[in-house]
């Protein structure tokens, strides 16, 4: 009886090393690729955020409340750039990128009638309409993150946000 068992395991012994050979390159398979959606998907949600948050909190001098006025250049990218990546922990700020940003302050009024009163009443509201091309650059994880996502993956944001600073009546 003894005998017999041993042999049964003798002729098994191949077996087990199959199989443990290939579910080990399945599970590390799933566990990479699990590992490279997760760091995707903190990389993506940190520069939503980041993004958002700038462009929220995002302040700039105003000259003259009257007149329009812009900025542009070189100085309201590193404004942009500098408020995102205030807010924005865990990547890379190197790879972020600001383009075409412009800032414009302008004034509109509005002329209304409350029901019941005979005379126009104006309203002064001060605007700023902030527009940008963000761009983040980020490397997959894992070598199967750069079999699904490539040697690279590029996140692109148009910033164009309309914020009321101010109304008077």
């Amino acid at each position: 009886m003894i005998i017999e068992k041993f042999r049964k395991i003798k002729s098994e012994s191949g077996q087990a090393m199959l199989e443990y050979a290939l579910t080990i390159l399945m599970f590390l398979s799933v566990v990479f690729a699990i590992m490279d959606i997760a760091w995707y998907s903190y990389q993506n949600i940190v520069f939503n955020y980041s993004y958002q948050l700038a462009s929220w909190q995002l302040s700039v001098n105003d000259p003259d409340i009257d007149s329009n006025y812009y900025y542009d250049g070189s100085y309201t990218g590193e404004l942009i750039y500098n408020e995102i990546t205030k807010n924005a922990i865990g990547i890379n700020k190197s790879k972020l990128s600001v383009y075409n940003p412009r800032i414009d302050l302008y004034t509109e009024y509005f002329k209304y009638r409350n029901p019941g009163d005979r005379s126009d009443r104006t309203e002064k509201r001060r605007y700023m309409q902030i527009t940008a091309r963000i761009e983040y650059e980020f490397y997959p994880f894992t070598f199967m993150g750069r079999m699904f996502f490539g040697r690279r993956i590029l996140l692109v944001k148009n910033l164009s946000r309309l914020r009321l600073l101010q109304a008077k009546r």
